[in-house]
């Protein structure tokens, strides 16, 4: 490749009949100039387009983390959603045992109740059958003496030499 200053060293031999040199000189010093700038601006750009490769370099390096990163928060959400399922599931489990030890508790309570009001029913019967027969058993008693006190005022009233 071409450098301002190749341009600007180069020598052209002589001849008789040549071109003018100054001339030639002076069009060559433009040229250069007009060379040195576009190369100096070839030099800039390269410079500034390897810049911008590194920068997307680095971008497309940061891309990919974050889609790294991106991809192990899914995997880290459907894991705690899944481990929430599976928690809930056992609390539901758990709470339907409670939940029928409960109702189990609550049957033999129920059964239990049941029985004890049956006995005290049974208690009721005979206690009342008990004291229906003390107060009959009183009643005759009661009605015995009334007969035997009767009698007696029976006898007490007849004359006891009447008989004789």
């Amino acid at each position: 490749m071409l450098t301002p200053l190749d341009i600007q060293n180069r020598e052209f031999s002589r001849s008789f009949r040549g071109y003018d040199q100054k001339e030639v000189d002076r069009f060559l010093d433009e040229i250069g100039r007009g060379y040195e700038e576009l190369y100096r601006e070839n030099q800039e750009l390269r410079e500034s387009l390897q810049r911008l490769e590194e920068k997307l370099k680095h971008y497309q390096s940061l891309e990919e983390t974050l889609q790294s990163t991106l991809v192990v928060a899914q995997q880290a959400a459907e894991g705690v959603k899944a481990s929430a399922a599976r928690e809930a599931e056992a609390m539901l489990a758990v709470a339907r045992q409670e939940m029928a030890s409960l109702q189990a508790e609550d049957a033999a309570r129920h059964r239990q109740a049941l029985e004890e009001l049956e006995a005290l029913g049974k208690k009721y019967q005979a206690l009342r059958a008990r004291l229906r027969a003390f107060l009959v058993a009183q009643l005759e008693l009661t009605e015995g003496q009334e007969e035997a006190a009767a009698a007696l005022e029976g006898l007490e009233g007849a004359d006891p030499d009447a008989g004789r």
